[in-house]
């Protein structure tokens, strides 16, 4: 049987310098004691001047993605997603109580004079008297925790939150996998997926079944901390069980050697067609192929030294595999 080299070094550099194309800030805004309007509580800025993938307008509190959440009693919240590029851009903003401006724009925004504690510390003048927030967007994720019409900083998410898995985030239909976070003095957590928050689902961990991108907003002495995204995909293809070989065992119908390894690893599976999928220990997808033989040959010249997991998606089961990479 002819055996089918990849090359996988530059895919992984790829896919691995993805993570880093963007930025996620984290807006959070306590409004104890303040009424919210009836449009719920939103942000508004220079969202789209500053390359914002989230909030593509400027000073629209009812933008598409303007809308805060309720991540505990008082505290609401939204994470801002922007390129890498827009690194040192400034960006003002202000909260906004209500999805409209009134005519002199006092009614529900921050930064109004005679009635804000808005002033130059915060930000920059609006040209109406008052002050806007302002910031510039760093090359990091970071968190924004403020009360209403006070002034705040942003804070480098140095209190990481990182989200582990029991296994791996490539699921069959009806299975799942538990996400879950750990940070120092958390007092709260609201899970997330595509962005949205999960209702109800406010302990440190998540069971994940459906297909999507995860992540935990936790609060704790650093304010609104955001975690890590995690992604899981679900297969439609496959409701089967999971077997297991730990290596070229003779037994499993996965086999996966020489293991160890430490430039090459060869794969032999049942099935001539499925999807390959190469996985780290905290559930991170590192590269994937559709597979159109029996076997084949990995190239692993661009993988750190570790264990991974290799899962194989067929359409009448998933086979996985652990390798030791020298």
């Amino acid at each position: 049987m002819q055996t089918k080299k990849t090359f996988l070094m530059g895919a992984f550099f790829l896919i691995s310098s993805f993570g880093f194309s963007q930025v996620t800030i984290t807006f959070a805004v306590d409004m104890k004691g303040i009424n919210i309007g009836p449009g719920g509580m939103h942000i508004a800025g220079t969202f789209a001047s500053a390359g914002s993938t989230t909030i593509q307008s400027d000073w629209q509190p009812d933008a598409p993605g303007s809308q805060l959440t309720l991540d505990s009693f008082s505290t609401y919240s939204i994470d801002v997603d922007f390129p890498s590029s827009s690194a040192g851009e400034t960006l003002q903003f202000l909260f906004v109580r209500n999805d409209i401006w009134n005519d002199n724009y006092t009614d529900y925004s921050e930064g109004n004079p005679g009635a804000t504690f808005l002033n130059a510390n915060c930000g920059l003048p609006d040209g109406f008297g008052g002050y806007n927030r302002a910031i510039i967007i760093p090359g990091y994720d970071a968190s924004y925790p403020a009360r209403w019409d006070h002034c705040a900083s942003l804070i480098s998410n140095q209190c990481v939150a990182t989200v582990t898995t029991n296994g791996t985030t490539s699921l069959c239909e009806g299975e799942s996998v538990v996400l879950s976070v750990s940070v120092n003095n958390a007092t709260g957590y609201q899970w997330k997926r595509n962005n949205a928050s999960i209702p109800g689902e406010t302990n440190n961990s998540y069971s994940a079944a459906q297909p999507g991108t995860y992540r935990c907003n936790v609060a704790d002495d650093c304010g609104i901390v955001s975690s890590n995204k995690v992604k899981v995909e679900v297969s439609h293809q496959c409701k089967g069980s999971v077997i297991v070989g730990a290596a070229d065992d003779g037994g499993s119908q996965l086999k996966v050697y020489p293991n160890p390894a430490s430039n090459t690893i060869n794969v032999a599976m049942p099935e001539k067609e499925g999807k390959l999928i190469i996985s780290n220990s905290l559930g991170q997808i590192l590269y994937s192929k559709n597979l159109f033989s029996n076997e084949d040959a990995l190239d692993l010249s661009g993988f750190a030294k570790g264990i991974y997991l290799i899962t194989v998606l067929s359409s009448t089961q998933k086979l996985q595999s652990q390798f030791l990479k020298l």
